[in-house]
């Protein structure tokens, strides 16, 4: 159902839903359109009967999985395995399907519609390698010291949302989005090497280097009318972690990770033109700027403290990433970039006897807002939108069978 007044139609935009909603504005309304006169009520409702309107979409994932654990010697160590997916996703609107029109059939045109509907399917045989060695450089069972070399192969599929083409208004984006029955899988290769070390007080600290290479990486782009989800050709992500655990006393310990991150996006730089609900894409250049929803940084925290005699565990966390990439754009003018955000929460869990356990979690302690803005030249300029969730207070009760 679409909301009509008695002469255009009427959307929700920035508009509170209370006053959306209001009585006074479903009153009786007359005049004169086109010298004939009319009486009509202010606003109502009417169905629309749109294809679009009903859609269906499926996922089907077989897969199956080989896995090989050797031990070479006492201080070398191999996993390795094989993991075979056959992913087919299948969207379309249901009149169409059911009347099994062809991708091309000129019917899948709706009046008014900025897209033809054409059908979303993806149909992939993934081969997932993965090889893990594990090579003890201090060969101790209370404080071991471990070398980890990995390497795998990984897919990410779009949803059955961004492949299905449809045109929705977002009111996180605060515009039109468009599906893209175009979408392709993800490929991802991840290669890291980390090296752990852990002490008999029982510290803990390691030390990983990683790179993956993804091919078809999802982004949020802008379009004519709103925004769609595009593949891009090639990114990349090379980062430096540092993760430890330090045991301050018999009821204290305090853990803490820091990512460091350099990504990169390069791909062919399109135009999207729709005309009579058809795409068309119109070469540019080609890019180079920092991958999509990737943080250059990203560092956590907790402190906890846990008292097994009274039964009382007490921890408060600390989050904290720098800005990521939230819509990218064909004008990089426009590229909007979610900024750093603090993040503060705490928990506290009481044991009340063997099977029940009390908690209260507040989470956003500081209130701290979501902010997204437009970037000119590494500087944030001109707020995208800016608003918070406020502090969430959450008590439960748990039993143990």
């Amino acid at each position: 159902l679409v909301r009509y007044g008695p002469l255009t139609n009427t959307s929700l935009g920035n508009v509170g839903i209370d006053d959306f909603f209001s009585l006074d504005k479903f009153g009786f309304s007359s005049g004169v359109f086109n010298d004939v006169p009319y009486s009509s009520l202010d606003l109502f409702y009417i169905r629309t009967d749109n294809p679009s309107d009903n859609t269906i979409g499926n996922n089907s994932i077989k897969a199956g999985f080989v896995m090989l654990d050797y031990s070479i010697n006492p201080l070398i160590r191999v996993l390795g395995g094989l993991r075979v997916e056959q992913a087919e996703i299948f969207t379309d609107a249901f009149k169409y399907d059911s009347l099994n029109y062809s991708a091309d059939d000129g019917r899948r045109q709706f009046g008014g519609e900025i897209l033809t509907l054409h059908p979303g399917k993806l149909d992939e045989l993934s081969y997932l390698p993965s090889l893990n060695l594990i090579y003890k450089l201090k060969n101790d069972e209370l404080s071991p010291v471990n070398l980890r070399m990995n390497f795998s192969q990984t897919v990410a599929r779009p949803s059955i949302r961004e492949l299905t083409d449809v045109v929705v208004y977002d009111y996180e984006l605060r515009a039109f989005i468009y599906g893209n029955s175009d979408l392709k899988m993800v490929h991802i290769d991840n290669y890291d090497v980390r090296i752990e070390s852990y002490f008999k007080s029982g510290d803990n600290l390691s030390l990983s280097l990683f790179y993956k290479n993804f091919k078809n990486h999802i982004e949020i782009s802008d379009a004519p009318f709103g925004y769609t989800w595009i593949n891009v050709d090639k990114s990349h992500v090379l980062g430096i972690e540092l993760e430890g655990k330090k045991v301050l006393s018999k009821h204290f310990e305090f853990r803490a990770n820091v990512t460091i991150v350099d990504s990169r996006t390069t791909y062919l730089q399109e135009a999207l033109l729709v005309s009579n609900g058809i795409k068309t894409y119109i070469p540019i250049g080609e890019i180079s700027r920092t991958m999509y929803g990737q943080a250059p940084y990203v560092l956590n925290g907790m402190f906890t403290y846990f008292s097994e005699k009274p039964g009382v565990t007490a921890s408060i966390s600390y989050n904290v990433q720098g800005p990521r990439l939230f819509i990218s754009s064909y004008d990089r003018e426009f590229e909007v970039y979610e900024l750093p955000r603090h993040l503060l929460d705490a928990k506290v869990t009481k044991r009340l006897s063997k099977q029940f356990n009390a908690s209260l979690a507040v989470k956003n302690i500081l209130n701290s807002p979501v902010t997204r803005s437009y970037n000119r030249n590494e500087g944030w300029v001109l707020d995208y939108d800016s608003y918070t969730y406020g502090i969430n207070f959450n008590l439960g009760i748990s039993y143990k069978l």
